[in-house]
């Protein structure tokens, strides 16, 4: 008997006749109850279920008011962001409850806007757990992160000719007094997080956080320049009476500043950006340490007659 109630309980579709088929059964439970059990009292759960049929009689099956639909009407408010004052509360809850039930309509009958809804929260979920651009600012202040983190999808490569005579220079610079021996096989990553703040190569998926200003030494005066990740390497070097050691890096095409008679954003300082050539077949790579990296960088092809052809460099981040 206990079946057929809880059959005709969960019907999506009701009538008169399966409403009192149900009143007769659950009624017929009860009472039975009490004929086994005597000496016991009606539990609130069985009192609720004489009522059930009353419910479904007066406002349908009970699956559109059962304890399931309100659990999950429950989830949907707790996640509405609201500023808890009251009086206020009750509004914020129910337009955005109007707004979710639009959206939801919308959804259903326009396949070409759920195409572009799913495509749109993919880049989201994407980005929420991407570190890139600093956006993970509490790591920052975590003492124990280390200062950088490598790609997991490192492969071991063979440095070129020319890559080793860029990791001279930059070798040099860090160790004037001594003669270095560098391993030609070095590891190669598409990305590297330093402190929290992530950077890619260029021809990578990892594209956007690529373009960036970093810091060179002329002239014993340190200068500014925007460049492009071509390269992220580790590498093995060793200086005389030293043993061998590893670092990390950075192969950067750089932009050429245009003159500065001819940029109208030097005036407004470093927060204005300058302009730049892009890179083309003779511009130049250097290599650089990772403390030469100050920040990433915005680039904007300008369209105006004036700048026609040159790239906006602006900075973002740190």
């Amino acid at each position: 008997e206990n079946g057929h109630l809880k059959e005709i309980a969960n019907l999506r579709v009701t009538s008169l006749q399966k409403i009192a088929a149900y009143n007769d059964h659950i009624f017929h439970y009860a009472k039975n109850c009490l004929q086994l059990y005597p000496d016991e009292q009606l539990k609130p759960n069985l009192h609720t279920a004489l009522h059930i049929g009353d419910f479904m009689r007066l406002f349908s099956p009970v699956h559109a008011y059962s304890t399931p639909f309100y659990e999950q009407y429950i989830n949907f408010f707790h996640r509405i962001n609201t500023n808890k004052k009251i009086g206020e509360l009750e509004c914020t809850l129910m337009q955005t409850a109007t707004h979710a039930c639009n959206l939801r309509a919308l959804l259903a009958e326009d396949t070409d806007l759920r195409s572009t809804a799913v495509e749109m929260i993919k880049e989201i979920d994407a980005t929420n757990t991407e570190n890139a651009h600093g956006f993970h600012l509490a790591s920052l202040l975590d003492p124990t992160a280390s200062d950088f983190v490598l790609d997991s999808n490192a492969t071991s490569i063979e440095l070129a000719e020319g890559a080793l005579q860029h990791l001279h220079a930059l070798i040099s610079t860090n160790h004037p007094n001594g003669q270095a021996r560098i391993s030609c096989q070095a590891l190669a990553v598409n990305e590297i997080s330093i402190h929290s703040v992530t950077y890619g190569t260029s021809t990578s998926s990892k594209s956007r956080n690529s373009n960036i200003l970093f810091q060179r030494t002329i002239n014993g005066r340190d200068k500014l320049f925007a460049g492009i990740i071509e390269g992220i390497f580790q590498y093995t070097y060793e200086v005389v009476n030293r043993g061998p050691q590893k670092d990390l890096c950075l192969s950067v095409w750089e932009l050429t500043s245009v003159d500065t008679s001819l940029d109208p954003y030097l005036v407004f300082g470093l927060a204005g950006g300058f302009l730049c050539i892009p890179p083309h077949a003779g511009s130049h790579i250097f290599a650089i340490n990772l403390s030469q990296v100050i920040s990433h960088v915005a680039l904007t092809p300008m369209i105006d007659s004036e700048n026609a052809g040159k790239i906006h460099v602006l900075p973002v981040d740190r």
